[in-house]
């Protein structure tokens, strides 16, 4: 099962953890875990490119945590 958990900070956005599989079908093949890791990537470019935030990312195993400096 994936989860996401999402951290705030004195009322803002902070952080943010993806981990697990969704186990749709199985890995390489699940259609979910490539929607939820699209996602995912999306929310990083889109700090970084948009916003012009450096957040602080890790990305191993399909699992990914994301923190703002």
């Amino acid at each position: 099962m994936t989860t996401a958990i999402f951290y705030c900070k004195n009322g803002l956005p902070a952080a943010f953890d993806i981990r697990g599989h969704t186990d749709y079908a199985d890995e390489g093949n699940d259609i979910v875990c490539a929607a939820i890791s699209a996602l995912a990537q999306a929310a990083l470019l889109g700090l970084t490119e948009v916003l012009g935030i450096c957040p602080i990312y890790t990305c191993q195993k399909g699992d990914v945590h994301c923190a703002l400096p």
